[in-house]
């Protein structure tokens, strides 16, 4: 039987799947989404209510700051970094060289292209940069190609990740 594990929404589940491929987590995880804001999904991973006593969750990294001078709830663990995913890729391909594979000079995606109408550091503007349609086109299905890419930059951080899951299920 596999472990159902609830995520805040699409984004989340896309990229927590995308951490376990490759992995035996693949396997005995099932990740749920909803569109269940941070407080929602929060409150749901703090209840002792039975209907979530078999059930982990997932919390976006933006989320750590809140159990900062508390514990976490048990069954919880957090996606990797301290920002929303959406963030987190932004910050990544803003760093990324212009030189490096991830950009596809030949069908008009670069670095400049892909960041021409997104500057700017607010939540607002990673989300509407993350579900571009232009950009969409080149992170692939699911997100999988930025996904794959930021995981190989960032082995240990997808290692720690898939070893707080291992904690909960």
């Amino acid at each position: 039987v596999k472990k159902s594990l609830i995520c805040e929404d699409n984004v989340a589940q896309h990229w927590t799947n995308n951490l376990l491929n490759g992995s035996d987590l693949k396997k005995m995880i099932k990740v749920e989404k909803g569109p269940f804001a941070d407080g929602t999904i929060v409150s749901m991973s703090q209840t002792k209510h039975s209907l979530f006593k078999d059930v982990g969750f997932i919390l976006d990294g933006d989320v750590k700051q809140k159990f900062k001078s508390k514990k976490r709830p048990s069954k919880t663990v957090f996606l990797p970094e301290e920002c929303r995913p959406e963030t987190v890729m932004y910050q990544f391909l803003k760093e990324l060289s212009d030189n490096d594979s991830f950009w596809d000079d030949n069908a008009n995606f670069t670095k400049q292209t892909c960041f021409a109408n997104y500057q700017g550091n607010s939540k607002g503007v990673h989300k509407k940069w993350f579900e571009d349609a232009d950009n969409k086109r080149f992170f692939g299905n699911t997100y999988s190609k930025l996904f794959t890419r930021w995981k190989k930059d960032n082995k240990e951080k997808v290692l720690e990740f898939q070893n707080e899951l291992r904690k909960i299920i």
